[in-house]
């Protein structure tokens, strides 16, 4: 995502999605959906899925979270340090210049890898496989 949201407005995302069955990776995109509907209050007008590469994790800030069990991998979110922020902001009802850290940005944004991985995980389990998910997600800022 780039950093050009405002609110109420609609606006498109990009998700990666590799090795996944057709209706798992429906699972996973769905997931996104609900989380940025429903937690963050921005919903977008489209998500995409696009293959993944070395070129895939492109923001400033990148949330990670790694789970084992029938297969073992990670849900990895990447976006500007802007919309990072104004994830933030709309989860905490506070408008972006009220933020007062970058450790508020990180938990929020952790905090969305979570809900977007443990609602995946609920169509994983569905579907007879085990998923456990790590007990501690990484928030990177990458400074350039």
């Amino acid at each position: 995502p780039d950093g050009s949201w405002t609110p109420g407005e609609r606006r498109r995302g990009t998700v990666t999605v590799t090795t996944l069955d057709k209706d798992l990776a429906d699972a996973l995109l769905a997931a996104v959906r609900e989380v940025f509907e429903t937690m963050v209050m921005m919903p977008p007008k489209e998500i995409v899925q696009v293959d993944a590469g070395p070129a895939a994790l492109h923001g400033e800030v990148i949330g990670v979270l790694g789970f084992s069990g029938t297969k073992a991998g990670a849900l990895a979110l990447s976006t500007s340090a802007d919309l990072a922020k104004r994830i933030c902001a709309s989860m905490l009802g506070m408008t972006p210049e009220e933020i007062g850290s970058n450790q508020e940005v990180a938990d929020s944004f952790g905090e969305v890898a979570n809900m977007i991985t443990g609602n995946f995980k609920n169509a994983w389990i569905a579907r007879g496989n085990k998923m456990d998910l790590a007990e501690e997600r990484q928030v990177l800022f990458l400074a350039f």
